[in-house]
């Protein structure tokens, strides 16, 4: 490794440092950029990680403004976005998703603050899948350990970031996208509450629950990242103006959940990093109330598991939070409303694909489209009928008493490759169990996050998932930001070979 490949390993352990590195000639956005590309390299070569590399505006831009939120900061995103280069397939050998190839609101908003994107990155076979398996270029496989599976559907944007290819990853979650695979590769991965982020140019799967997410090595750079593609509250697009009538209530319905005394919301929210670093306090969870989930769907059998799990609860505790209890009854129909949303409307999008080209997907992805295909349309009714009441209820029975909720990313390990590639079956039960924690959040709308905790009894990593009323995503990435402020499981770096 150079000497300057040293120095910018060393001034990028986050954003802020990089940013500063930058501002004071340290380092050049050139040094940054030929850096990060080696190691894209690398991690692509070990993990699969990359559809494509390069392709977006230039990544050297040596005369860029260092002075911008972003400036010189490497990232991928999920092949699921438009970039004004080749269309994205979104896993698939097709690429016939979008006709306007100029590129997406959130792309461009990165772009404009000055991150440099280093091209494309693989994902689960048209977002449909939890492991990792089904990308068009063959399984991505997990930084940790290369011989299991990353998660998906966002695989490829947490296996880049677990690998320190990128800074940050822009990835897609639907029914725990962004989370599975950030917990399964140990990053912070945020799903923010829906619609708060300009989903047009992106391939959908579930247009009523698709939310763009990002993930990071650290909380703080996701609320760096956060800040600078969030929606302006208040404000819509093209993909809410086209959105259903059904789709639209139920944006106006987050936003009056929106807890109006937050400093986060209107002129306070801004790219404030007292906002997010709690530093300076001794104890910056003082007073904060935790609800953990209590529900079969939560159940943690595997003790390697439910001890990390543990031992983060009691870290929340010393940095003064209190810890309760509490019985999510109503998350088991929550999660059915999920599953019958996503199957109607992934199968409305993909039914002539389905039908015209099934020898273009693989046998999982034909399997769960098939299944999908027969949900009852009474079925995806009522559920869209009883979301937002759904939203209401739960909102008011975790947030009227509690800060913040808590309960496992996922509740089943990292499973081999070898032992499901070929077995479509079994590659779809696991998806099954892995979205059973995640899904109900997407059909609910509201923010949340997977957490890396820790490693199990064979170094794999573990995740912790919070969530948060509509709007609370600052606030999530503060209790976050506070938990590894005090831990170190964040700076572990994977070998990138299998074990």
């Amino acid at each position: 490794m150079s000497d300057i490949a040293v120095e910018v390993e060393a001034l990028s352990q986050s954003i802020d440092g990089l940013r500063h590195a930058l501002r004071a000639g340290r380092l050049t956005p050139a040094d940054v950029a030929n850096a990060f590309a080696v190691s894209a390299r690398r991690v692509g070569d070990a993990t699969h990680c990359w559809v494509a590399q390069g392709g977006s505006p230039p990544a050297g831009a040596p005369a860029g403004d260092v002075t911008k939120p972003l400036a010189g900061v490497p990232f991928g995103h999920k092949d699921v976005f438009t970039d004004g280069t080749a269309p994205p397939r979104a896993g698939s050998q097709f690429d016939d998703f979008c006709t306007d190839l100029s590129p997406a609101p959130a792309l461009a908003a990165l772009w404009q603050a000055g991150a440099v994107g280093l091209g494309k990155l693989a994902l689960d076979e048209l977002s449909y899948g939890a492991t990792g398996l089904h990308a068009a270029n063959g399984p991505v496989r997990n930084p940790w350990n290369t011989a299991m599976i990353a998660g998906g559907s966002s695989s490829g944007a947490a296996a880049a970031v677990a690998g320190r290819g990128v800074m940050f990853a822009l990835g897609a979650d639907t029914g725990g996208s962004v989370r599975i695979p950030a917990a399964l590769c140990g990053v912070v991965g945020l799903k923010p509450t829906f619609a708060s982020i300009d989903a047009s140019g992106s391939v959908p799967l579930s247009r009523s629950q698709d939310t763009i997410g990002v993930m990071a090595r650290l909380a703080d750079d996701c609320a760096r990242v956060f800040s600078v593609i969030r929606r302006p509250v208040g404000a819509t697009g093209n993909d809410i103006a086209s959105a259903s009538a059904a789709t639209q209530a139920f944006v106006a319905a987050l936003a009056a959940l929106v807890d109006p005394d937050s400093p986060d919301n209107g002129a306070a929210a801004r790219d404030d990093n007292k906002r997010h670093s709690p530093d300076s306090e001794v104890l910056p969870l003082q007073g904060r109330r935790i609800a953990l989930a209590r529900h079969p769907f939560f159940d943690m059998h595997d003790a390697g598991l439910s001890e990390c799990m543990v031992a983060a609860l009691n870290v929340f505790e010393t940095l003064g939070a209190t810890l309760h209890p509490l019985a999510l009854d109503e998350i088991e129909h929550c999660d059915a409303y999920a599953a019958a949303t996503t199957s109607l409307e992934a199968h409305a999008l993909h039914r002539e694909r389905l039908q015209h080209s099934p020898e273009r997907l693989s046998p999982a992805t034909r399997l769960r489209l098939n299944s999908a295909g027969r949900v009852d349309p009474g079925t995806y009714a009522r559920a869209i009928e009883a979301r937002i009441p759904c939203l209401q209820r739960f909102v008011a029975h975790v947030f009227t008493s509690h800060d913040l909720l808590i309960c496992p990313s996922v509740t089943v390990r990292a499973q081999p490759i070898d032992a499901l590639s070929d077995q479509p079956q079994a590659a779809v039960a696991l998806t099954t169990a892995l979205l059973r924690s995640n899904r109900a959040f997407n059909y609910l709308g509201v923010p949340a996050l997977s957490l890396p905790i820790g490693f199990d009894d064979t170094g794999m990593p573990v995740g912790l998932q919070l969530i948060g009323r509509p709007g609370s995503e600052f606030a999530l990435l503060r209790y976050a930001s506070a938990y590894q402020r005090v831990t170190s499981w964040h700076l572990s770096e994977p070998g990138l070979n299998a074990r």
